[in-house]
């Protein structure tokens, strides 16, 4: 579990602060940072796939 720091430096900021939507900021914020993780995780399964195929199957 050494790479969770890694990953967090490579979430992008959200553009705008969380408080312009003044009616739910805490739920937008949240939404927002859910679907970044689940589109990281994304990236994270196609690459597996591509080393996969590249290199045959990982090697514990």
């Amino acid at each position: 579990m050494d790479n969770t720091s890694e990953v967090q430096q490579q979430l992008p900021q959200p553009s705008m602060p969380a408080n312009s939507n003044s009616c739910k900021p805490e739920e937008n914020h949240r939404g927002r940072r859910g679907q970044v993780i689940e589109d990281l995780s994304q990236k994270m399964e196609r690459f597996k796939v591509r080393l996969f195929h590249l290199y045959g199957p990982p090697k514990k």
